[in-house]
């Protein structure tokens, strides 16, 4: 009797984890919606057989939700637990998972899209509308007028809020350009916070240095009387009526009466108070020409 025997052929299809029975699942993400360098939270747990050298990761895919390229981000040889993952870039169709390293195989994705929004870019811009002061961190006197905007280029629908130091007794503004009174003198703080419309939030801050409007002339200051050229080492200077100063001068603080001048290659002075009558004119071009405050008294 011829017995015919056939060959048969089996194919197995398998997907990494069956043959040992390893799985890793997902928790739900959310929210959904984060700001640019918040932190979302991904939970994870995986049962089965892995090597004593396997860790966990978090993959994040591309801008297209799609795995084809990802990057992985953390560690833990838990099996279960959670990861909190930085969010630096902008995205619309995130996508995160689980992955194992031994052996390699990974959980479904958290099955929904995740956006990242970018933050808002406050800048603070600051005018003396009394036109005393020129571009300095020394602004003014104290009771001048300022207005404050924000220089950043913002969303439509933004929301603005101002902050300032509790002694300044200025109230807290709401809209993008506020006009203030700065009621004292010395040292004051500035903050202004902007969220857009994805209610993202961030924050721009200055310091600001507002003068007395009666200064006085300190005890000990070096008096110039008549012409000084090239001369400097000093604190404080006051220039008498008559007196004409030229040349470098390296002090930190200058008084000019009426009827005094200061020219020439003038530099590296902190701060110049001229009063009305008193001629103030540097020599333009000069290196550190602009390395002082000039206050119109």
């Amino acid at each position: 009797m011829e017995v015919s025997m056939k060959r048969i052929l089996v194919f197995f299809v398998f997907f990494p984890g069956l043959l040992r029975g390893q799985t890793i699942s997902v928790g739900p993400v959310a929210p959904l919606a984060y700001c640019q360098g918040n932190s979302l939270t991904v939970s994870y747990s995986a049962s089965g057989s892995f090597a004593a050298d396997n860790f966990f990761t978090v993959q994040l895919s591309d801008s297209m939700g799609s795995f084809a390229s990802f990057v992985n981000v953390g560690h833990d040889t838990a099996r279960t637990g959670s990861f909190k993952v930085k969010l630096p870039w902008l995205e619309t169709n995130l996508r995160v998972r689980v992955a194992s390293t031994d052996p390699y195989l990974w959980s479904n994705d958290n099955g929904s899209d995740i956006s990242v929004y970018a933050l808002p870019p406050p800048q603070i811009g600051i005018k003396n509308l009394s036109g005393k002061m020129a571009t300095s961190s020394i602004i003014g006197f104290a009771g001048d007028d300022f207005q404050l905007w924000d220089a950043g280029k913002e969303s439509p629908g933004s929301t603005y809020r101002w902050q300032f130091d509790s002694a300044a007794g200025v109230p807290v503004g709401t809209d993008s350009a506020v006009q203030v009174t700065f009621p004292l003198d010395g040292a004051t703080m500035v903050k202004l916070y902007v969220t857009n419309p994805n209610d993202c939030t961030d924050s721009a801050s200055a310091s600001y240095t507002l003068l007395s409007c009666s200064p006085e002339i300190p005890k000990g200051a070096t008096v110039i009387s008549g012409a000084a050229d090239g001369i400097g080492g000093w604190s404080v200077v006051e220039l008498k009526a008559g007196a004409n100063l030229t040349g470098v001068v390296k002090w930190s603080t200058v008084f000019a009466e009426p009827g005094s001048s200061i020219s020439g290659a003038i530099f590296d002075v902190g701060t110049v108070y001229l009063e009305s009558g008193a001629s103030f004119a540097p020599d333009a071009g000069e290196e550190g020409a602009d390395n002082h405050n000039t206050i119109l008294m």
